[in-house]
């Protein structure tokens, strides 16, 4: 019943909404499972300025789950979200930074 609320706001273009809808259905709680149908709701949150969906799809894109591993893509949307002031944004391109000057991996979106 949430999910069917959730997606009407959603389609109606209250951007909470598509971000709160983009987690239910990665995670499958209240709607089919369906990862594609998150990163969709995703990218239309974060096209709107929601900064927690930026930072949704900048890990998807720095860990390659689900699509392509694209560091660029990854640092733009963190960027993004900095730009709006998230600090974990901040810290997160700080940290990249650091993985690529020391030659590490940079597979640490799923923390902090």
């Amino acid at each position: 019943m949430a999910g069917e609320w959730f997606r009407k706001a959603a389609v109606k273009g209250q951007t909470g909404a598509m971000s709160v809808l983009a987690k239910m259905h990665f995670a499958g709680r209240g709607v089919e499972r369906d990862p594609a149908k998150g990163r969709a709701w995703c990218r239309k949150a974060a096209a709107r300025g929601d900064v927690e969906a930026m930072l949704a799809l900048a890990g998807i894109y720095s860990t390659g789950s689900g699509v392509e591993q694209d560091t660029a893509k990854a640092v733009e949307w963190y960027e993004q979200a900095a730009a709006l002031g998230a600090t974990k944004a901040m810290y997160l391109l700080g940290l990249m930074h650091v993985c690529d000057h020391f030659g590490l991996s940079p597979h640490f979106s799923r923390r902090g």
